[in-house]
């Protein structure tokens, strides 16, 4: 599972949060969205400290960190940790997000692993970026291998990447809770 991270232009030390429940990460990163106004007013700070999956520290300080919240997404019929990774603005442009990305990938692919039971396949990520989209329109983006499954009803591209045990329902036109 583990894969070579893309070249970085800054060291980086990536450590796991995903259902540690860390305090010491936990204040890094509630120190992390302060520093970058990213708390929304209405966000529950319990709920993204639960969240948390992973996180990248530069010489001892969070320059970024992976967040996801698993839920059902009906028209894949399939269940997916809805993933979010937010990058201190020095660090952008130095392909943090997509070593992030693909470490937090193999922490939550792990988990479910681990706990069959939640039926987690895959991961799912609502693309806000502009500059990421304009930058490469590809069905499929080769670092992170997350693939263009549709468009929000906001605009914004709808993109998933499966764990290699995921699985989806069988249906055949016609049989009960077939999708219609």
């Amino acid at each position: 599972m583990e894969r070579s991270p893309p070249e970085l232009q800054i060291p980086v030390d990536f450590r796991p949060a995903w259902r540690l429940a860390d305090s010491q990460i936990g204040q890094d990163a509630i120190a992390f969205w302060e520093r970058n106004n990213m708390l929304p007013a209405t966000a529950s700070l319990d709920e993204r400290l639960a969240q948390m999956v992973g996180a990248a520290y530069d010489e001892g300080q969070m320059i970024a960190i992976a967040t996801a919240n698993i839920r059902d997404v009906d028209f894949l019929r399939a269940r997916l940790a809805m993933f979010r990774v937010s990058v201190d603005r020095d660090a952008r442009q130095k392909r943090v997000s997509t070593a992030l990305s693909l470490y937090a990938f193999d922490v939550l692919e792990g988990w479910s692993l681990e706990h069959p039971e939640d039926q987690l396949m895959g991961i799912g990520a609502v693309i806000q970026s502009r500059a990421l989209v304009e930058h490469d329109n590809h069905a499929v983006w080769p670092d992170t291998k997350l693939t263009f499954v549709g468009f929000t009803n906001e605009g914004y591209q709808f993109r998933v990447r499966w764990f290699a045990h995921g699985t989806i329902p069988r249906f055949w036109p016609g049989e009960a809770n077939a999708p219609r």
